[in-house]
């Protein structure tokens, strides 16, 4: 399993207050944040091993994530190691927490909800490095139970309840089943590894198409690690298998055949599903063939008990031979269906025993932003949604390219061109407008795009936020507010985009019509180039 650095949320401040600060946080539950840069400059650890990845080093604390209930790890240290770090492990039941380390054990530990942190003393560790086995098997509370969702795609309203009702319902854990972020960039994956952090209880994950765009796959392996890995739970082996690329390779499946080997029930967990259950006329399922084939031989010939997959923004279950099948996509993203067939904000519980019991919990948000707010400088305009219905608007029926280049979002839009919205607050030939989303997601665009020329024009159309679809206001339209380029054949291509956006802006810097169209969109920037 690759193990990777990533940013810390649990450094300390320094080796003086370790234990004072530590026992507060036991106390008050809050995140401990590290601003001792002296530290880091000393810090000279590496881990390898099964089942743990490092989270952060300072010369005083190595923090740890759990990967898994059961793990190992070698810990070695460089020449600038003083001593052996105190360790914190995280992302397990720190209750049920069992761990032994060798050659030598610590002074002391504390024990957290979901962490563990164990106290050193000064002596260094050996050259064959300090070995660290750990299990942590939920304790019987849990009734068996465990949580999935999937798509929450940057969104948050969903994601902070789910959170909220897991800290509260104390399942065994829960487990993502992709596109945690629109773009896999950093940022994205850090706002989501921000509030999944402050759950009690573990939380396993697998990666979606959404989180591997850009360099979104190195992001996502330096907070997770792989998202082919496997652990066992309540006579239950668990398999994540990584779908994010949209395919599965051979490679893979021989893994999976040998990791469905014995008389454990079986469950397998993925983003993309194998089949898709709605009757549509392009499938959002793995494509057809000779692996995906083998897959689904895989999964009938193992009687794999549930098979959970995300990336169709609905809730279904469907029952083919043996096996359960899950579609959980209802974590935030804009939903694929209606309610009656399974188009509603949920995540589900399930009990694992002699049968496989599944429930899906609705959940509900707000709807979008009900305001727009436009900055320049100290210039500021707000608008709420009654203001924007007061504004002259056009009627643009169209639709737009993915980065796949197929066609999303068709029907009627509610605009207000950007000229009029801009008001009062110019816009200079050498300025930026920027349009940011509510869940940080940001597009530059150029005055061009703005107040385009005729060619501009002949291939973009009017650029403006459409206020409604199909007569639907936020908070119904759970998209809106967006921003909308009114191409005159109602087809805004890919093509259109790269060719009406400069260096730096739109198309140039993401390869999808689509995504430019800045959807839940709450401040537009007007800023320096």
């Amino acid at each position: 399993m690759e193990k990777k650095q990533l940013k810390s949320n649990y450094k300390i401040y320094g080796s003086i207050f370790i234990g004072i600060l530590v026992v507060a946080a036991v106390i008050s539950g809050i995140v401990l944040t590290n601003t001792n840069d002296n530290d880091d400059d000393q810090s000279d650890f590496d881990i390898t091993g099964d089942g743990i990845i490092e989270v952060s080093q300072t010369k005083n604390l190595l923090t740890l994530r759990a990967l898994l209930l059961a793990g190992e790890a070698t810990i070695f240290a460089g020449e600038k190691a003083e001593k052996t770090p105190n360790i914190n492990l995280t992302n397990v039941w720190g209750s049920e927490l069992e761990v032994v380390f060798d050659p030598f054990e610590p002074e002391s530990e504390i024990v957290g909800t979901s962490w563990k942190y164990f106290e050193f003393s000064s002596e260094k560790i050996p050259d064959e490095g300090l070995s660290v086995s750990f299990e942590a098997i939920p304790p019987a509370s849990t009734n068996n139970q465990f949580f999935a969702f999937g798509d929450s795609q940057g969104t948050t309203e969903i994601l902070e309840q789910i959170v909220e009702i897991a800290n509260n319902q104390k399942p065994a854990f829960v487990i993502g089943l992709g596109d945690l972020s629109s773009f896999g960039t950093k940022e994205q994956l850090q706002s989501f590894a921000d509030i999944t952090n402050k759950l009690e209880v573990p939380l396993f994950l697998t990666p979606g198409n959404h989180d591997v765009k850009e360099e979104g796959l190195e992001n996502y392996q330096t907070l997770w690690g792989s998202g082919n890995y496997s652990f066992s739970f309540s006579g239950y082996t668990f398999v994540s298998v990584d779908t994010s690329s949209i395919e599965v390779s051979n490679e893979q499946l021989d893994w999976l055949e040998e990791k469905l080997q014995g008389d454990n029930k079986k469950v397998v967990f993925t983003h993309v599903p194998i089949f898709d259950p709605r009757e549509v006329d392009e499938p959002h399922a793995l494509p057809n063939t000779v692996e995906t084939s083998r897959f689904q031989e895989i999964i009938d010939t193992y009687e794999v008990d549930l098979f959970l997959g995300g990336h169709i923004h609905i809730f279904n279950q469907t029952k083919k031979e043996n096996t359960t099948y899950i579609v959980s996509g209802g974590g935030g993203a804009s939903l694929y269906a209606s309610i009656e067939n399974g188009g509603f904000y949920h995540y589900i519980n399930v009990t694992v025993g002699e049968e496989v019991l599944v429930t899906s919990n609705p959940l509900f948000v707000e709807g979008s932003t009900s305001t727009i707010t436009i900055i320049k400088g100290d210039q500021e305009i707000v608008y709420s949604i009654f203001d924007l219905m007061q504004l002259p608007y056009e009627n643009y029926t169209g639709q737009f390219q993915n980065r796949y280049d197929n066609w999303n979002g068709y029907g009627n839009y509610t605009v207000i061109p950007m000229s009029i919205l801009l008001g009062d607050i110019t816009l200079e030939t050498s300025e930026k407008l920027i349009a940011e989303a509510s869940d940080g997601f940001k597009i530059t665009f150029s005055y061009s795009n703005v107040y385009p020329n005729a060619s501009m024009l002949a291939a973009q159309g009017i650029m403006g936020v459409a206020i409604a679809f199909n007569n639907s206001y936020p908070p119904d339209w759970v998209d809106g507010f967006r921003i909308i380029f009114m191409a005159p054949d109602g087809e805004f291509s890919n093509e259109d985009c790269l060719n009406t956006s400069e260096p730096g802006c739109g198309c140039q810097v993401y390869s999808s019509a689509g995504s430019v169209l800045v959807r839940k969109l709450v401040t537009i920037r007007i800023v320096t180039s």
